[in-house]
């Protein structure tokens, strides 16, 4: 038997044709523990149409014409929120049967100063290319990595009280990446804590491509020179010293090689076939970072 949460939103950002956005929401709505409502954020020329799992009656769909990036469409959904605690999802994730249920169990246990951050999967693998950026991008939330504090974790995978999103005044909204990193590393700055929960695990549908790997990574790159120029994150000295970039990149590759082989027993053989990619694809996101780096150095 299910039980009710009345305490929990979840809200999920989508912009244009999400094509397993349907998919997500039946697994949000199967859940061991139920949300009291569901808030997808849509922005793009069509609104999703009201039909199958859609109709449900806890399904509220917003919609905007104009794009929204993923931290606005959050904080424009959190504005109808009720519930003491928001879940935040993606569409492009499937959260796992009992994902809400321990995301709320470690939040009551945690305390309200704390940000509840879960683990990453795979749904589908993409292809040879899918599989480099999933170890490089979420390396650090794998489902075998241990429960602990963070220093950041997905926003595709967070539960924080209503209460404390309004007081961290919500994800900035200019962002396309690192949005989430943003608002933990300003929590943590008054001494809040981010805590990572591998029960409470999604997974990820990966997209195919060398291209797009190496587009996602330069991004991604970027989006974290970004954040820290504002926060002393680790590797912030890049920022001052742009060719640290690259340096950074080959941490990067030693901190994942030091993950799987130290807690991930079930996946060493599969991380060794992708390290070649993990090593070839890296200087993507060094040359992300080199460029805000040097970018925020020119408009200083």
């Amino acid at each position: 038997m299910k039980n009710s949460a009345n305490e929990i939103t979840v809200i999920i950002p989508a912009f244009r044709h999400e094509p397993k956005l349907e998919n997500v929401v039946r697994a949000t709505l199967a859940q061991t523990v139920l949300p009291k409502e569901i808030i997808i954020s849509h922005s793009g020329e069509f609104e999703p149409e009201k039909s199958g799992a859609f109709c449900d009656e806890r399904v509220t769909i917003l919609h905007e014409k104009k794009r929204l990036f993923a931290g606005a469409a959050r904080n424009k959904a959190a504005h109808y929120v009720k519930t003491e605690f928001i879940a935040f999802l993606d569409a492009d994730v499937i959260p796992e049967p009992n994902w809400l249920e321990s995301l709320l169990k470690a939040a009551l246990n945690q305390g309200e100063h704390a940000i509840i951050v879960g683990s990453m999967g795979c749904a589908s693998k993409g292809d040879y290319w899918g599989m480099v950026l999933w170890w490089i991008e979420f390396s650090g939330i794998h489902k075998y990595m241990p429960e602990r504090d963070v220093f950041a974790g997905g926003s595709c995978n967070m539960m924080i009280s209503k209460d404390l999103f309004d007081k961290l005044g919500h994800f900035p909204e200019n962002f396309h990446f690192g949005e989430d990193t943003t608002i933990q590393s300003r929590h943590l700055k008054i001494g809040g804590r981010v805590h990572f929960v591998p029960k409470a695990c999604v997974r990820h549908f990966n997209k195919k491509g060398l291209k797009n790997c190496y587009t996602h990574l330069f991004n991604l790159g970027f989006g974290s020179g970004r954040v820290r120029k504002t926060f002393p994150l680790p590797g912030h000295l890049a920022i001052r010293f742009p060719l640290l970039s690259f340096p950074l990149a080959g941490i990067r590759f030693l901190q994942i090689l030091y993950r799987a082989i130290r807690f991930g027993k079930g996946a060493r053989l599969d991380f060794l076939l992708h390290a070649p990619g993990i090593f070839l694809a890296l200087p993507s996101w060094g040359l992300g970072f080199y460029c805000q780096a040097k970018n925020l150095i020119l408009n200083d």
